[in-house]
Parts: structure tokens; C-alpha cells; sequence
């Protein structure tokens, strides 16, 4: 499958903007299951919940960006047409995958429903900002070279 340097951003987008989509859903699960156990009152999840999208913002905005500045300058430094398996660091793909583990190892691990919810919460909405991020340059990208 080949690609040029604005669709293979944009889906480094799309797959970011999933994934976090996927664990925001799966943070207020877990709220949800707190309340329903009577661990949270409805106002504390709304607290919960607001601080947690507040951290996943502010890692988004001065954190995520950079990370995704980075994919971004590798893959426009790669010849177009781009090659899937080639426009992606290992780097990259290495802290996703350890990502995934961890996210992964947390349904197992004894820890509380909030503080889970917590840190998806928080983690999802860093991925849907930088999701925004990878979209936006795409986007940039694709007009610039357009207009040439």
C-alpha cells in the first residue's frame, strides 16, 4: 500500500484519534462502574472527569505535539510514494506497542476503578489532541503542495 506524505499523516491521525476515542469510552466505563458500586457520587465523577480531561489537554498540547512532530518529520523526510511498512519509526512503534501493554496489563492489575478511569481518561484525550495535530498538518501539507 503506498501513500503520499499528507495520507500517511492524516492516518497516523485517524489511528491516534481511535485509539483515544477508545480509551475515553473505556475510562468512563469505569466511572460508571464506581458510581454503580457506590464508590462515586455522580458530583465526584464530574470533578474526576473534568481533571482528568484537563490533564489529558495540557499532555496533549506539550507533550503529544512534539511526539507527533517527530512522526511527522520522519515520515516527510522518507520518497514518496510512501511504503506502509517503512513510513513509521520502529521507535515509534516499539512505545506504541509497550503502550498497548500497559493499557493492557491495567484491566489486571489491582488498582482502583477512578484511578483507572483516570488515567484513560486522561490518556485518551491526549491522543484524540494530537490526533487533531497529526489532521492539521496533513492538512497544511496537502494545500502546500497543492498550490504547487
Amino acid at each position: 500500500m503506498q501513500f503520499t506524505y499528507s495520507k500517511g499523516i492524516g492516518l497516523c491521525g485517524i489511528i491516534w484519534g481511535f485509539v483515544g476515542y477508545k480509551l475515553v469510552s473505556k475510562g468512563i466505563i469505569y466511572f460508571a462502574q464506581a458510581q454503580s458500586l457506590g464508590l462515586l457520587t455522580q458530583e465526584m465523577i464530574g470533578i474526576w472527569v473534568g481533571v482528568s480531561l484537563l490533564i489529558g489537554f495540557l499532555k496533549g498540547k506539550f507533550i503529544l505535539t512534539k511526539s507527533a512532530d517527530r512522526v511527522i518529520r520522519h515520515i516527510v523526510s522518507q520518497e514518496e510514494p510512501l511504503i506502509l511498512k517503512r513510513f513509521l519509526p520502529k521507535s515509534f512503534l516499539i512505545v506504541m506497542m509497550s503502550m498497548m501493554f500497559l493499557g493492557i496489563s491495567l484491566r489486571y492489575i489491582g488498582i482502583p476503578l477512578m484511578i483507572k478511569g483516570v488515567i484513560d481518561i486522561s490518556v485518551g484525550t491526549a491522543l484524540i489532541f494530537g490526533a487533531f495535530h497529526f489532521v492539521k498538518k496533513a492538512t497544511m501539507i496537502y494545500l502546500a503542495l497543492k498550490k504547487i
